[in-house]
């Protein structure tokens, strides 16, 4: 039975990567062919060997089958994961060096310049 039990971790872990952890022993046993499992038929301490038995295995096979990703994969989705930085310096003070992305609100120092007659032209950050 253990054997059994072993080989279902092992199955389930390559299978399923999700498997819900509030299994209970009982059903482990269920799962492994043993038809109507009554606590009375297994000790309660060879239920938890069972059990851990089983998670083990899961484990494991889960591990070896996250370890098999290729590299090109796992570079995919850290990069889907990865933060996009915000939007780049559109305009900057050529004195203060403040700096507007040219979304939202203008700040108070392009409003002040723009009414000193000046344009937005003047404050573009000119690309390298």
């Amino acid at each position: 039975m253990r054997d059994q039990v072993i080989a279902l971790g092992t199955r389930l872990g390559s299978e399923q990567p999700r498997l819900p952890p509030d299994h209970l022993p009982l059903e482990l046993l269920t799962l492994c062919g043993v038809e109507n499992p009554h606590p009375r038929d297994v000790l309660p301490w060879q239920l938890d060997e069972l059990a851990r038995d089983f998670w083990d295995a899961y484990y494991a096979a889960r591990e070896a089958a996250a370890s098999s990703l290729t590299e090109a994969q796992r570079q995919a989705e850290s990069a889907a994961r990865r933060r996009q930085s915000g939007p780049g310096v559109r305009y900057r003070h050529p004195k203060t060096g403040e700096t507007w992305s040219g979304r939202g609100l203008q700040p108070k120092w392009i409003r002040a310049e723009l009414e000193a007659g000046k344009t937005l032209s003047e404050f573009e950050v000119k690309e390298a």
